[in-house]
């Protein structure tokens, strides 16, 4: 038993967590090393995974910092992070997420604690501005992720840790090391700066799957069962006050989604976001088919990456281009 535990601390301090850890985790550590950096100019897309995937940047003139699952509570500080660096200017401040990340944290425990690539302090900062306003979509009583630890230290950030360490004895860490080591070996290991390279995570062969619709299988677009998150609103309005004050154009971006059922929640939020942004609010309002998607989640395969990227160029710069002309 010691021995093996001495094995597991060798392993915990020497071997970097980037040979262990889901794809998900090297993307954003990436992306906000990439941040941190300084010297950045032009414009910048904020996002999650549908932004991630499906939005290619360059056509936007943009970087793409878009981060799976996330919302306005990491949108935030990604862009309060790059404007207040004097290093870095920014014209245009691209954001694209989808409606139901904007109204329920889906990944604030499981992702962005977790992956800890996100200041903790600033999450916790968070997390008590959601229990100052009674949002219970942030109650640790309730959510999924939570242990006895959790309602016992009262604070995500040190928790996660825990969590962490547990995940990292009893999670297959081995197994994770020698498969992360396999795909470098097939070069199938996914660069945590492809998204820049690209203007999106290319993901390979899977970039060619075409979603088939199946009967009783739950659609990743359905309405959310949580209130809408009066948090998420007040993060989402610091990034309009944020940019405001940098002199930041804001543009609203919504990614194509599969067909569904949307509910009155999703609905009346996404019909708040066309009055709010006018015509800075970008929605190809035609119908995507199941055939331009690669999974229930809705994102877009590279034919759906290209049918709305052709749609978004047209959008924002076809007009322009041709009063220019004139």
């Amino acid at each position: 038993m010691l021995i093996l535990a001495a094995m597991y601390l060798i392993i915990y301090l020497l071997v970097p967590r980037s040979y262990y850890s889901e794809t998900d985790y090297l993307l954003g550590k990436a992306a906000i090393e990439r941040l941190d950096s300084g010297n950045i100019k032009g414009n910048l897309l904020i996002g999650d995974s549908k932004s991630q995937i499906g939005l290619n940047a360059h056509c936007l003139h943009a970087v793409n910092y878009s981060l799976a699952a996330s919302g306005p509570i990491e949108g935030y500080y990604e862009v309060r992070s790059l404007l207040q660096n004097k290093t870095n200017h920014i014209d245009t401040l691209f954001i694209s997420y989808a409606v139901k990340h904007l109204i329920e944290p889906e990944s604030f425990y499981w992702s962005s604690y977790r992956n800890q690539f996100i200041n903790g302090s600033y999450l916790d900062s968070a997390f008590h501005t959601a229990m100052r306003n009674n949002d219970q979509n942030f109650s640790l009583k309730t959510s999924a992720y939570t242990r006895f630890y959790d309602r016992m230290i009262d604070k995500p950030s040190i928790s996660s840790k825990i969590r962490f360490a547990q995940s990292f004895i009893f999670g297959g860490t081995l197994n994770s090391i020698f498969d992360n080591l396999q795909k470098a070996y097939r070069h199938e290991r996914i660069n945590g700066a492809n998204q820049f390279i690209n203007g999106r995570i290319i993901v390979m062969s899977s970039d060619t799957m075409t979603f088939i619709r199946q009967a009783g299988k739950p659609i990743g677009e359905n309405a959310p069962n949580a209130t809408p998150s009066a948090t998420n609103d007040i993060y989402f309005q610091k990034i309009l006050d944020i940019s405001k004050k940098f002199n930041v154009k804001v543009i609203f971006i919504l990614m194509p989604s599969i067909q569904t059922n949307i509910s009155s929640t999703l609905q009346n939020k996404k019909n708040y976001l066309k009055t709010f942004f006018g015509n800075d609010f970008v929605c190809d309002t035609s119908v995507y088919d199941d055939n331009l998607f690669r999974d229930n989640a809705g994102h877009l395969n590279d034919r759906g990456v290209t049918r709305f990227q052709n749609f978004v160029t047209k959008k924002l710069y076809s007009s322009k281009s041709t009063s220019t002309s004139q």
